[in-house]
């Protein structure tokens, strides 16, 4: 089976921060590296798909620009809005490379 495969980032880049953000295709993402794990999450409101990082971010919580949802950036659990999480990204990590799967079907792509 053939996969598609987008490198968002690199162990190395997160090994210097906590967290990192990148545009693809039209898309924010933010990765994170939480111990050892990673995660990607499309950093755009699952509202109407508003840049978070035009959002305000306090106390680990991100504000949407537009309607003032808000996520929490560790988990991207919505806590004020209509409960929809950010959109997880499906990842493998390959080497010292970061990949985001595409075409998975682990996740509705509409907002």
């Amino acid at each position: 089976m053939f996969v598609n495969r987008i490198k968002i980032a690199t162990i190395n880049e997160l090994n210097a921060k906590k967290q990192v953000f990148k545009k693809f295709l039209g898309k924010n993402y933010l990765i994170r590296k939480t111990g050892d794990n990673y995660v990607v999450f499309e950093y755009m409101c699952r509202h109407q798909g508003a840049d978070l990082n035009s959002g305000k971010e306090e106390n680990g919580i991100v504000t949407c620009p537009r309607h003032q949802w808000k996520y929490k950036i560790e988990s991207g659990e919505n806590v004020e809005g209509d409960g929809r999480p950010l959109k997880q990204c499906p990842i493998e990590i390959i080497g010292e490379n970061i990949f985001i799967v595409l075409g998975s079907g682990s996740q509705k792509d509409e907002y």
